[in-house]
């Protein structure tokens, strides 16, 4: 009986969310989980009920995927695909609940969350036949090779800006260092630095705390992503196609990742490396999507395909977007930065006896996750008598406490 209400409510409340978002075929969806939460998505239909659907897995941003899907369907619809995107937990459309998000957000509950949307995908898309592809995106592409390994229905899977030969650990110790080297750290510093790492990780995996934060995520998410296999390890003794995109300046995950994975499985069946030159992390062009696009149509119905051809559709019309430049001040890596603030002042006064005096001042505090708080001041002042004589001082002092 309670399964029946359970399915009678998942049913009422996609029929209610069935409306259009916009000029573009994009329908809401909600699912209740488990737990009685709402799990909110998005759904384009396919061109029949025999047509694939793509289940686009986002990555790690903090933010709704409804342009998201609304961009990559332009380009889905155009093939006949259809496309279902997901929210994470404490997103919407609307609005973000960070508290919400901090407290569920890991590669766990997401991958629960698509699991639910793959077991109800018959109330989402009645009397659909199709087949299913998984298009992940940067800690998506783990969630989506995990997926595509387990579904039997499962005809390929596309992985952008995933690497997939490093551990996911390996990847954010390299990407460290090589963002040290590049702002000219010495050996010494970098190595100190690398064991405070080490350490940090460690700790985030034996603690995975969501009131915790470290470089912008907190515990939990980094104890999620720590202890995860290369992104291509669950599909190893499948016979999938696979489609691995990465941008040789890719300063979030290394180009080399993909490089190993591309290495291990060039002699395996429909496998397809897209190396971009000029391109970063962010793959989110028309032409990339596009490229993929025509890469599963070829693959999904037997035709053939050439790398060249799919790297120049990707690099056409348009250049690539600008190179992002990853959390460029060192110190956001030396110190996990929190919350801070600067203030600055300045007055003068002159007296009935013609006495002047102005001074000046300014300041910082920043509350630091790792290395306590900080602050620093520094002013100056000065006077000038009825006689012209003048004098000044100026001082600089700063404070660390931490607590212990």
């Amino acid at each position: 009986m309670i399964v029946n209400i359970n399915k009678f409510c998942l049913i009422v409340s996609c029929i209610f969310g069935f409306e259009k978002i916009c000029a573009t075929e994009i329908h809401p969806f909600f699912l209740q989980r488990p737990d009685g939460t709402v799990l909110e998505g998005y759904f384009s239909p396919p061109a029949t009920s025999c047509s694939p659907i793509i289940f686009a897995v986002q990555g790690s941003s903090c933010e709704s995927a409804l342009k998201w899907h609304m961009d990559l369907c332009d380009q889905a619809n155009a093939f006949g695909f259809g496309l279902i995107a997901i929210e994470k937990q404490g997103i919407s459309k609307n609005g973000i609940n960070l508290l919400e998000y901090h407290e569920t957000n890991c590669l766990q509950k997401r991958l629960e969350d698509y699991v639910l949307c793959l077991e109800n995908i018959d109330v989402i898309i009645p009397e659909w036949e199709g087949k299913t592809v998984f298009w992940g995106e940067s800690e998506g592409g783990i969630l989506a090779a995990n997926l595509a390994s387990q579904m039997p229905q499962t005809a390929a899977i596309l992985l952008f800006g995933t690497g997939g030969g490093m551990k996911p650990r390996e990847e954010v110790k390299w990407t460290l260092r090589h963002r040290l080297e590049e702002h000219g750290a010495l050996q010494d510093e970098i190595d100190q630095y690398m064991i405070f790492l080490d350490d940090q990780m460690d700790a985030m995996i034996l603690d995975p705390a969501t009131d915790k934060q470290f470089l912008g995520n907190t515990y939990k998410w980094w104890a999620s992503l720590l202890t995860a296999d290369e992104a291509l390890m669950p599909l190893n003794g499948h016979s999938l196609p696979i489609c691995l995109i990465h941008g040789v300046e890719d300063s979030q995950i290394p180009i080399l990742s993909a490089d190993i994975a591309a290495e291990a499985l060039k002699d395996a069946n429909a496998f397809t490396y897209l190396r971009l030159d000029g391109y970063g992390h962010d793959l989110d062009t028309a032409n990339v999507q596009s490229a993929a696009c025509q890469w599963l149509h070829s693959i999904l119905f037997g035709q053939e395909h050439h790398n060249d051809s799919l790297i120049a559709l990707a690099n056409q019309f348009t250049t690539a977007p600008p190179l992002e430049d990853w959390k460029t001040d060192i110190s956001h890596y030396v110190l996990s930065l929190g919350k801070g603030e600067a203030h600055a002042k300045v007055k003068g006064s002159k007296d009935s006896d013609g006495n002047e005096r102005a001074s000046a001042s300014v300041g910082a505090t920043k509350e630091t996750d790792d290395y306590g708080d900080f602050e620093v001041d520094a002013g100056v002042a000065a006077s000038k008598d009825r006689e012209g004589n003048t004098k000044g001082e100026v001082y600089v002092e700063g404070r660390w406490s931490i607590g212990f």
